[in-house]
């Protein structure tokens, strides 16, 4: 039921709809009769002597007394459409208007084929499609519709000879649509059942190859399934089986029962309003509106955007605007009242939170109090600018730098419009998630190593380099694997017959399987059998130090060398698909990846090269799978950014780190495209010289220009001291107050925004120069040669290396500075003082006055 309410099974669907209308038409029918009680004794005299032969029936209902009175049910019936019987007869006589009347006759001039009447009633059912939100219907429905009528006459008498409609046997009135035939007979028979063609999708030549040779595929199957006796079989004429009438009337006759039973909109005590049948429930005079209105304002709707079609083509492409929906179901929703952001409920932490850093700012006005000392440190053990509570660092969107610097494509590149010969250079961890999101548990390693290779064997490139991650032990990432609940459980492949026996989702958290199953595949694909896949290419895999070459020799067998220049130790996929591309000799190449890091890295990479070096080739990178997917014009990119931004091309990758990669935190609600924009800008050439410098093993990073460019990052472009500007945002978060009742009118304080501290961001940069510096050696064969993390921001903790987020303790020593030594000589002198006093006597107020009187 819920699919038929959700309108995803068509059959089930149509057949309900078509009950449910021929219930309410026969209580529609039964107050006609009551309405109009004269002339029915000859009708029914008439009907109850038709003849069971179909020839001479035809001739008995041509009877005028028939003829008549259909007719008078009609205007019955039109009286009731337009709301003399009461508004709840009007909304179900307009619900059999649409499925006896329209519907029916629809599918009457397909199974006809009836192209004039076709013409004649569509245009109704495209005010539907307008009135009911249904825009990619209507529009292009009313491009079909168009298409049709403005056919010339020879062309409509073709249509009319039976090529409208597919007629597959040899009943009458059991055509079918074109769309529909194709779905129940080539679509169905030319690909598995079960999966379709999203097996293959994503191979450009396995698609090209079946729609070929989908016909004759379709042709073979139903052959086959016809000569085995597993044919599908006639079922045109379903509806007319007895088994099927007499079900049909049986639910009809329940359904009936209980319409009786609970509400009968066309009875005589039926409410005059519109109601609910189900509850009773009345409607508001918009629901009344939208339900009772939509034959008329799909009509408006429809004509409308006809009109500003034809005077305006584009009007076509652009957006149909839909109609608020107002039915029974959107009256009963329940409304949230937006309150003010002052009253919105807050839990006790943060109320608590909140007041307590209103009484430090108002201490801090009124005494000694340091705030601005006490904030220049990280305050908590984790800074909450780049660290949630657990440790974990703050992450953000980088696909959002990766559509800013898409966007920037002044030569854009599609399908068609790729270089005839190219090296194609996978991203391995890209091509694992994709395979192992379609393979069921209790595949074989054989069969996703044999899947794998015809992926990469499929593209139109000669030449094809897969670069394969390496997980390794005391990794900067390991640590935030292990908060996300990644674990590298022991994993040991037993040879190609083994099973796999988890879920590909689970598998891809576990570095050990990744590992195992990276060796297996560089050995596996040593093996003779797989030379017809491989024939005619060459393949490089390079995971951890290895890259075999795989080629077919004369005789089909698989050769394999490994090549020195390709031998690359690299942990990241990024990396390495960098160093092949730097290794590769000049020509076009196709990066297949996904990873934003990929396309920071080639950018900044090949934009430290000469221009006319960078000319001898292009790079494109293919991302994103299905509808998504695009090509991207690297090049093209470097030349944009440099003619903009001149050094923007090699400072990219030190951006990206310092903003936040997977290796690095990003800070907390910065984003990714808001502070490129201020590199962009005049006088944002220290910012270019600093991230360019944090590619640079012995530069000397400057973290003023990193502590300048934080201010400006979080508005605070008065100062250049990123404590500075700490302070100011949480007195600029705090608002000011009423000096005689401070605690009032708390504002909501998110520490979480404030900048961090000074010790913070140097910290920060040093691990941000370390992964920049990885990027930047990326044409290395070992980019981490000579570097520790340890030497730049990271520290061991139970054997796990982890950011050291800061140098020094978190909180400070002591709390006031500035009146401080004032205090410490304050309470010397008192000290002082009783100490040089002889007087045993007890201190009293009538001592202190006595003094004050003789001082008088």
């Amino acid at each position: 039921m819920m699919g038929f309410i959700n309108g995803k099974f068509y059959n089930r669907y149509t057949r309900i709809h078509e009950l449910l209308a021929n219930v309410l038409e026969r209580k529609l029918y039964q107050r006609f009769l009551i309405e109009s009680p004269d002339g029915h004794d000859d009708f029914e005299q008439v009907m109850s002597t038709v003849p069971p032969d179909p020839r001479l029936a035809e001739d008995h209902l041509s009877n005028p007394v028939v003829s008549t009175h259909i007719q008078m049910y009609d205007e019955f019936f039109h009286t009731a459409l337009e709301g003399n019987l009461g508004m709840t007869a009007q909304f179900w006589a307009t619900y059999i208007y649409l499925i006896n009347r329209l519907h029916r006759d629809l599918q009457k001039c397909i199974k006809t084929n009836d192209v004039s009447g076709y013409i004649e009633i569509f245009p109704m059912m495209l005010a539907v499609f307008f009135a009911l939100n249904r825009p990619n219907y209507a529009r292009w429905g009313t491009l079909f519709l168009q298409k049709l009528t403005d056919a010339d006459q020879t062309q409509l008498e073709v249509l009319g000879k039976g090529a409208f409609s597919i007629r597959r046997t040899k009943r009458n009135y059991s055509r079918s649509a074109v769309d529909l035939s194709l779905e129940q007979t080539v679509n169905r028979d030319a690909a598995p059942s079960m999966k379709g063609i999203v097996a293959f999708r994503n191979s450009e030549t396995a698609i090209r190859r079946w729609s070929v040779n989908m016909t004759q595929r379709a042709m073979a199957v139903t052959e086959l399934r016809s000569f085995v006796g597993l044919d599908y079989g006639d079922n045109s004429s379903a509806q007319s089986r007895p088994s099927r009438i007499e079900r049909d009337n049986k639910q009809m006759t329940a359904l009936s029962s209980k319409m009786d039973q609970f509400c009968n909109p066309f009875a005589r005590d039926a409410p005059t309003t519109l109601v609910n049948v189900a509850t009773g429930q009345q409607a508001t005079q918009a629901t009344e509106s939208y339900l009772l209105g939509t034959l008329k304002r799909g009509q408006e709707l429809r004509d409308q955007f006809h009109q500003e079609w034809e005077g305006n083509t584009n009007r076509f492409l652009q957006p149909v605007k839909r109609t608020r929906v107002e039915n029974f179901a959107n009256q009963n929703a329940k409304s949230k009242a937006k309150r003010p952001a002052s009253q919105n409920a807050r839990s006790n932490a943060e109320s608590l939170r909140d007041m307590f850093v209103r009484m430090m700012v108002v201490v801090s006005q009124n005494t000694s109090f340091d705030l601005r000392y006490v904030i220049s440190h990280p305050i908590t053990t984790y800074p909450l600018s780049l660290a949630h509570c657990d440790g974990a660092h703050v992450k953000t969107d980088k696909s959002a730098l990766l559509k800013k610097l898409e966007s920037l494509q002044t030569e854009a590149i599609t399908e068609d419009s790729l270089p005839r010969e190219f090296t194609l250079v996978y991203d391995g961890g890209l091509l694992l998630h994709s395979i192992l999101a379609q393979t069921n548990i209790g595949a074989s390693f054989a069969s996703m190593a044999r899947t794998m290779l015809s992926v990469l064997c499929a593209a139109r490139a000669s030449e094809v380099h897969v670069c394969l991650d390496k997980y390794v032990e005391n990794s900067i990432k390991d640590s935030e694997r292990r908060l996300r609940g990644a674990v590298d459980s022991v994993y040991v492949n037993s040879g190609p017959d083994q099973k796999i026996r988890q879920h590909g989702k689970k598998l891809l958290t576990n570095g050990t399987f990744k590992n195992e199953f990276a060796r297996f595949l560089l050995k596996e694909w040593r093996k003779d059998h797989y030379s017809h896949i491989l024939s005619g290419k060459v393949l490089y895999a390079s995971y951890g130090g290895e890259c075999p070459r795989y080629a077919t020799d004369d005789q089909g067998c698989i050769t394999v060398t490994q090549p020195a220049h390709f031998q690359g130790d690299h942990e990241e996929t990024d990396t390495l698909i960098a160093f092949h591309i730097a290794n590769l000799l000049p020509g076009n190449v196709v990066v297949r990846a996904s990873d934003t890091d990929v396309l920071i890295i080639l950018i900044g990479v090949i934009g430290q090269q000469r221009r006319k070096v960078r000319s001898t080739r292009d790079i494109i990178m293919d991302c994103r799978m299905g509808n998504s997917r695009r090509y991207i014009n690297v090049m093209n990119i470097i030349t944009v950014l440099e003619e903009r931004t001149p050094g923007l091309p090699s400072a990219l990758p030190g951006y990206h780190a310092a903003t936040g990669s997977d290796f690095t935190s990003a800070f907390y609600r910065q984003g990714k495209t808001k502070p490129l924009e201020l590199i962009q800008k005049e006088g944002g050439e220290s910012f270019v010289e600093f991230f360019i410098s944090l590619g640079e093993i012995h530069s000397d990073v400057d973290a003023d220009i990193a502590s300048e460019f934080v201010c400006s990052m979080y508005g605070q472009k008065k100062t250049r001291d990123v404590n500075e500007a700490r302070y100011n945002k949480l007195m600029q978060m705090t608002g000011r107050f009423d000096q005689d009742n401070p605690l009032s009118n708390i504002k909501r304080i998110d520490c979480a925004i404030l900048p961090p501290s000074r010790r913070t961001l140097e910290m920060k940069v040093r691990r941000s120069h370390y992964v920049t510096l990885v990027w930047k050696r990326a044409m290395l064969a070992c980019p981490s040669d000579g570097l520790s993390p340890t030497d730049y921001g990271w520290s061991v903790d139970d054997s796990l290396l982890k950011p050291a987020w800061f140098e020094g303790p978190p909180i400070p020593t002591t709390l006031f500075t500035g009146g401080r030594a004032d205090m410490g000589e304050a309470r010397e002198n008192e000290a002082d003082i009783d100490s040089e006093s002889d007087s045993d006597e007890a201190w009293s107020e009538d001592s202190e006055a006595e003094e004050e009187e003789d001082g008088v």
